[in-house]
């Protein structure tokens, strides 16, 4: 009886033993740092890599075997703010440093690795991490493409056009074009694409003309594609897309409606703006909007005629300085 009782107690105690290592995250291999495979580029021949590391970041390094003509920066906060506990550890090379040490105890699980590699089409990215359990991860080998030397934009009304250059070149397939409106939650938008130059050691220049933008700020950056389908991101760029005339005053849509209807307007300076929809006799039946619009800055009005008769209608707009009509049709 008591070698049973022995047994029992001891398949209990390695059946613990067994649950409590199949726990330690060290163990994980879901746990060892990664990064998302992007290289994001400032387009001055720096750019950086965000690297995830579950049980904390002490140590990035650069392969002294694999690594060309790469140096790493001063790791970062996602926010782009320097980390003050990441200290050199290694030989300086050029203005970076081999590799970088976290000197407190509880170091960050996610970082922003800066990179400089000012000849781009003969660097190599490959890096070492160690993490909080000791393992020492690599996190990938990549070359880096394109060496974007600057991105710039000029706007003229609803014109945006894009110009960029690159001073070499790496099996560069080409340049996704990507925009998005500021001050929402609009996600990135393609709007074309530019065809790149391969493989080529001289500069190249590049121009992208999207016209028609509405009112508003956008954002513009590039995504650079090789033709292996690996891809890097630009730094953003920003500008301001403003009226052409006093106000813009799309047709309303749809137009029949029923009963249900929207129209777009923009002004050119901030001013009070009354929108309402009269019948054929000139009574108004419905007040769209009322209230104060700012300036290159569109908003769509929405309008509900689901309590009145099918007929046409007049939608007028008053402003401060200008005042438009634009007829529309309800059917039932």
């Amino acid at each position: 009886m008591k070698s049973i009782y022995f047994f029992l107690i001891l398949m209990l105690t390695l059946g613990l033993s067994t649950t409590s290592s199949a726990q330690d995250p060290c163990t994980s291999s879901e746990t060892l740092p990664s990064w998302d495979g992007l290289i994001y580029s400032n387009g001055d021949g720096t750019g950086y890599i965000e690297i995830l590391a579950p049980m904390g970041l002490f140590n990035i390094a650069l392969d002294p075997i694999e690594s060309r003509n790469l140096t790493l920066l001063q790791p970062q906060s996602l926010q782009g703010l320097p980390i003050p506990a990441f200290h050199p550890a290694g030989e300086a090379l050029d203005a970076g440093f081999t590799a970088w040490a976290f000197s407190s105890s509880t170091a960050p699980i996610q970082i922003r690795q800066p990179i400089k590699a000012p000849r781009v089409a003969s660097s190599i990215l490959a890096l070492q991490a160690l993490d909080g359990c000791n393992r020492i991860q690599y996190i990938g080998f990549s070359p880096l493409p394109v060496e974007l030397v600057d991105i710039g934009i000029l706007t003229d009304g609803p014109a945006v056009q894009l110009t960029w250059s690159t001073s070499s070149e790496t099996n560069n397939q080409g340049f996704k074009v990507l925009y998005r409106q500021q001050g929402g939650l609009e996600e990135w938008t393609e709007s074309g694409w530019v065809a790149g130059a391969g493989t080529v050691s001289s500069p190249r220049n590049y121009t992208y003309s999207i016209n028609d933008l509405a009112p508003g700020s956008y954002a513009f950056r590039l995504m650079q594609v090789d033709y292996d389908g690996s891809f890097v991101y630009s730094k953003e760029v920003e500008t301001q897309v403003t009226l052409p005339a006093t106000f813009l005053l799309s047709a309303p849509y749809p137009n029949p409606f029923n009963p249900t209807a929207q129209v777009d307007l923009a002004v050119g300076a901030t001013q009070q703006i009354g929108v309402a929809l009269y019948d054929l006799t000139g009574r108004q039946v419905l007040t769209v909007y009322d209230g104060l619009l700012h300036a290159n800055t569109q908003r769509t009005l929405s309008l509900d005629a689901s309590f009145l008769p099918s007929g046409t209608y007049l939608l007028r707009v008053q402003g401060e300085s200008f005042s438009a009509t634009r007829p529309l049709t309800l059917l039932k």
